[in-house]
């Protein structure tokens, strides 16, 4: 956003992934584990603890959101795959 006020280019965003959660009603979910570039894993949890495990995540994250008022603004989030255009070659890796 403040590139675009300043009339430069933005930076390309990195943002990786951990995990889906798939809310399937207040007693049932799906949470499956996911790659930074989005591909699914093999670890799964299912039905209702994965409900519960999903009410969690939207609890936080409003926590976070309405505790966003008081900080500064910072937040981690993990890095994803670069774009394609940016990837390192595998011999400097």
């Amino acid at each position: 956003m403040i590139a675009r006020l300043q009339n430069r280019p933005a930076a390309a965003l990195s943002a990786g992934f951990m995990f889906r959660c798939i809310s399937l009603g207040r007693r049932s979910g799906l949470i499956q584990t996911v790659a930074a570039d989005d591909r699914p894993r093999q670890f799964v949890v299912q039905g209702r603890l994965a409900g519960l495990a999903k009410e969690q995540v939207c609890r936080m994250t409003l926590s976070w959101i309405r505790g966003e008022r008081r900080r500064s603004g910072s937040f981690r989030w993990p890095k994803g795959p670069l774009p394609a255009d940016v990837a390192v070659p595998v011999e400097a890796r």
